[in-house]
């Protein structure tokens, strides 16, 4: 696995190559990505919000349970 890969990897919370392996992996899909810089939240419509808001509730239940 080359640096980038493993950065990358890092970067979305999974410690090493082995546990990306064994751990159960669980797919959150949302409308926006948390990680961008450029959110204007200040321009989203309040459907867009509400989905969002949704998402992150979701996000967070995972969270709750371990699987993320």
């Amino acid at each position: 696995m080359r640096k980038r890969q493993k950065a990358m990897l890092y970067g979305a919370g999974v410690p090493d190559k082995e546990t990306m392996k064994t751990a159960p992996q669980v797919g959150i899909a949302s409308v926006w990505w948390e990680g961008n810089p450029c959110k204007y939240r200040h321009r989203l419509t309040r459907a867009i919000h509400a989905v969002l808001e949704f998402g992150q509730i979701v996000k967070r239940a995972v969270e709750k349970q371990g699987m993320l």
